[in-house]
């Protein structure tokens, strides 16, 4: 496992630091809101150890060309040998965010790639104004 980090290392603030987000449907291939297919994909989120390296490098509006800037709620795709595409829920327009500081939040579709960029670094200094 990796290594252990200290609630005083979250210098960006706590509500602004994802600890956990949704990657719903696994095994399956699941494009917004229908199945594509049965079982081909992966198990285990971005941030599952087993998987190797983990990225968000999102997909374009149809799911399936990745990278994109469409980084939630398009697609749950991650075929076997690479990394996530994107977080992925079955509820409409986002998903639900473990941050930090203990809070759940529904996040939209619609934020900036950049916001999410942010809210997966802990330690950069950056501003999220969404």
């Amino acid at each position: 496992m990796g290594k252990e980090t200290s609630i005083l290392s979250i210098t960006d603030g706590t509500s602004n630091t994802i600890l956990l987000a949704e990657i719903s449907g696994k095994n399956d291939l699941w494009t917004k809101g229908k199945m594509v297919s049965s079982g081909t994909q992966q198990g285990g989120g971005w941030g599952d150890p087993f998987s190797g390296e983990n990225w968000l490098s999102g997909a374009d509006a149809t799911g399936t060309i990745s990278p994109g800037t469409s980084l939630i709620g398009v697609t749950n795709s991650q075929p076997a040998g690479s990394t996530a595409y994107g977080l992925y829920s079955f509820h409409t327009s986002g998903v639900n965010i473990l941050f930090a500081d203990g809070s759940i939040r529904f996040v939209s579709s619609n934020i900036s790639p950049q916001a999410v960029c942010y809210y997966v670094t802990r330690a950069n200094g950056e501003t999220i104004s969404e």
